[in-house]
């Protein structure tokens, strides 16, 4: 992340490189990199690196030399965390008051830069509601709800937790030999000499809060660089005020074009957005459309994965606004804390936007950047003489393509994301004046109560009934269909999905492939993570047998050196030429990171297919139909498959003699075989997923 004068800059000149898609490595050192890369890929906590032993004492007893030393590195972690931005002494980030303080430091600094962006006078306007003075529009779903609190519980967790982890490591530094904590002192039972020259120090932070953005085409960006979008706005803010109390904030961006929120999102919720996921959006009105119960759908998976997330509705206005209102009041009354984007406190902040057209050049030359040209005869980011113009930015990569009148442009995104920063931002000055009357000695005992707390919420959204509605999504009433079958399976039912979807953190950390190739998303030619093969490469390269995960031109930004449009509809494929191709799934690595316990699962596969642009598939490709008309076949575990059932929403589920339920082999593997028997012809599955 850079520093908040570069992040400036950044809003027009610069992207922010990320090889783990949050838009923070641009302000580290390669060290904090390091340590960033194994927090995130190996779930390791986040440690002072440790100089390695050079000169072991003969003695255990404690020397002057050894307390001498300990002071010095003590002193010198001390000094360095006061150059440090975020990471205050120990005293500081263990201090109720001092946290609070830090804070609200971090706080008073985002608004003086936002007033520098938007002008003192129309930052008022536009972001604080004129009655009560509060920041908008972001709101709890139901204003005297529960889901504020539950929100600021999970704040209070991640803030508690922080502050156990640097008690832990400052009372055992330098490999447990030294006692930062309580005085300074080299610890007895592992005192020995150590180099003082190789000392240094990892990330400032003892804890993450991540932020997922899930939505289509507007959401992701399109039409802007990638460091343009809502979310990375956001986490430009969120970083120096989450830093502050030593926690790390991080946004990721994996909205996705023409795609809606369910199926294949929903139910690939965790291997797309990832274990440790807090708060998520969704942002798909366009592409679901009246379908309300996809809401549902995708909160309900993003709602019962690891992190316990909590859920906001973004950009919900239109006809069926009220409805996909009360999905998202479905989700708080079943335990969730759920909030929404108001469109009507965000059309109150359009109308603040002061009007461009009739300006002359020195009236519009005195706007503050962000709102000049932003309206124009009242269309917002549209109209003459120059918001059409400045909707999107023109100093780089100006051929992105993807710049139609739906897409916001970049001082849209920078709207939403502010609102957003500001919203969490009071969220966690909030928690922390709650901790400030809770806190007593016993905080450990704290964290435990709270965390149990929030288990027990976590249990009972696994028990919660359903909504009745959740019933009108899936087609269920189809002979080939068990009678007996209940489509809540797909809401709440344990399952695994081997997607190849982008973005994704399965694919980002290497998971599906199980390479060590890892990475986010980047430029197209600076990506690191394994792409597969382009789909004419794979046509020609020999698949020994294999489905070949692969890449397609469609929609990429090949020649933009900033990050630009990283999504993509990656696929499994197999060509007529390669005969009978096998997918074998959950892997080793797939098994370990989910958590797979093939008797959770009742054997129900899933096959979600590429979709194809504006429902116009290229010549060759197979699907649904084709199946049916015996122009490619399909085995699961050496059974053939007979039928694939539609449940609707791009939803098929094989069939064999014996039903929809399928053994896995003695490993608790599922084989998943495809042969083409059409010339030319090939078959792209986009993801495989098992209840």
């Amino acid at each position: 992340m850079s520093t908040r004068d570069e992040r400036t800059t950044n809003r027009k000149a610069t992207t922010l490189p990320s090889s783990l898609g949050n838009g923070t490595q641009s302000f580290v050192g390669s060290v904090i990199i390091l340590g960033a890369l194994l927090c995130l890929w190996m779930g390791s906590e986040l440690q002072f690196l440790q100089a390695p032993e050079e000169i072991k004492l003969r003695s255990s007893s404690i020397s002057d030399a050894d307390h001498a030393m300990c002071e010095r590195i003590c002193t010198q972690r001390k000094e360095s965390s006061k150059k440090n931005r975020f990471y205050g002494t120990a005293t500081d980030l263990l201090n109720p008051e001092k946290l609070i303080q830090r804070a609200e430091n971090a706080k008073r600094n985002l608004i003086e830069d936002l007033r520098k962006d938007y002008g003192a006078r129309y930052f008022v306007q536009i972001f604080q509601d004129e009655e009560t003075g509060e920041f908008r529009p972001i709101v709890p779903i139901t204003p005297d709800g529960p889901s504020m609190e539950r929100l600021k519980r999970k704040l209070l967790i991640k803030v508690l937790s922080a502050q156990s982890n640097v008690k832990r490591q400052e009372a055992s530094v330098n490999d447990g030999r030294c006692d930062c904590l309580n005085g300074n002192q080299a610890v007895a039972s592992k005192s020995r000499s150590t180099s003082e020259k190789t000392l240094s120090f990892n990330s400032p932070f003892f804890e993450r809060y991540v932020w997922a953005t899930g939505g289509h085409s507007s959401a992701a960006g399109h039409g802007n660089l990638f460091n343009e979008t809502y979310t990375y706005y956001m986490e430009r803010d969120l970083v120096d005020v989450f830093g502050a109390v030593g926690i790390e904030f991080v946004g990721r961006n994996y909205a996705m074009g023409g795609t809606s929120s369910g199926s294949e999102i929903a139910m690939c919720w965790e291997q797309i957005f990832g274990s440790d996921v807090d708060i998520f959006s969704w942002d798909f009105g366009m592409t679901d459309g009246k379908t309300t119960e996809k809401i549902l759908l995708y909160g309900l998976r993003g709602g019962l994965s690891p992190g316990h997330p909590a859920f906001m509705g973004i950009h919900m206005g239109g006809s069926s606004r009220a409805d996909r209102e009360e999905r998202i009041k479905d989700l708080e009354k079943m335990g969730m804390a759920a909030f929404m984007l108001d469109d009507t406190g965000l059309s109150n902040m359009k109308r603040a936007v002061p009007d461009s057209a009739g300006l002359g050049e020195q009236e519009l030359a005195a706007l503050p950047e962000y709102v000049r040209n932003l309206k124009c005869n009242d269309g917002f980011e549209k109209g003459e003489p120059f918001c059409d113009k400045e909707k999107f930015t023109h100093f780089i990569c100006d051929n992105r393509g993807s710049q139609g009148s739906w897409h916001p442009g970049f001082k849209e995104h920078a709207m939403t994301g502010h609102a957003v920063s500001l919203f969490l931002t009071n969220a966690l000055i909030s928690a922390l004046k709650s901790l400030r009357e809770d806190f007593g000695d016993d905080d450990k005992g704290l964290l435990d109560q709270l965390r149990s707390t929030d288990e027990q919420a976590y249990t009972n959204l696994t028990q919660a009934a359903l909504p009745t509605v959740y019933a009108r999504l899936y087609q269920t009433k189809n002979e080939a269909i068990p009678p007996d079958f209940d489509q809540s399976i797909f809401y709440k039912g344990h399952n695994f999905c081997h997607t190849g979807r982008l973005p994704s953190q399965t694919r980002y950390l290497g998971y599906l492939t199980e390479s060590d190739k890892r990475g986010g998303p980047a430029p197209w030619a600076n990506v690191t993570y394994d792409t597969g093969l382009g789909k004419d490469e794979a046509i020609k390269n020999d698949a020994k047998g294999s489905m070949q995960l692969i890449f397609e031109g469609r929609g990429r930004v090949r020649d933009c050196p900033v990050t630009c449009m990283p999504d993509a509809k990656d696929s499994f494929m197999t060509h007529y030429k390669d005969g009978w191709a096998k997918i074998s799934f959950p892997n080793t690595a797939e098994r370990t990171a989910y958590r797979y316990d093939s008797n959770s699962l009742k054997g129900m596969l899933i096959i979600i297919f590429r979709s194809c642009d504006w429902g116009k598939c290229e010549k060759g490709f197979l699907r649904h139909e084709e199946f049916l008309d015996g122009k490619w076949e399909m085995k699961v575990n050496g059974h053939e498959v007979k039928d694939l059932i539609n449940f609707g929403h791009d939803t098929f589920a094989a069939k064999d003699s014996n039903g929809i339920y399928f053994s896995p082999n003695s490993e608790g593997i599922y084989d998943v075989e495809i042969k083409v028997n059409e010339e030319g012809g090939y078959v792209l599955v986009s993801s495989f997923i098992i209840y």
